[in-house]
């Protein structure tokens, strides 16, 4: 019987200590799904914008292309307020 608690004990603080090195996934936007040539996005799971000079920046084959881009990205408000430790990253 002592050997079960002991397990049980064993078990629960191991569950504690993944949980608590979870990550999670705030926002993200990784433009699968959408058309080719698409250049914003309202109403969806995330809402993202470019202001430009330059015609040339849309949505092709899932990813976001450029060329020689001068202006502004925008997303929707990201309420970070909860969250510690928040890691922010763009894959160029």
């Amino acid at each position: 019987m002592k050997q079960i608690i002991n397990f049980t004990i064993l078990f629960l603080l191991l569950i504690i200590t993944i949980s608590g090195f979870s990550q999670t996934t705030i926002w993200a936007e990784d433009f699968s799904g959408l058309s080719d040539g698409t250049t914003s996005v309202t109403g969806s799971t995330a809402n993202w914008s470019a202001n430009t000079t330059s015609s040339k920046f849309s949505v092709q084959n899932n990813v976001y292309r450029t060329n020689n881009f001068t202006g502004t990205w925008t997303s929707e408000d990201i309420n970070i307020s909860n969250f510690t430790n928040v890691i922010i990253s763009v894959d160029f």
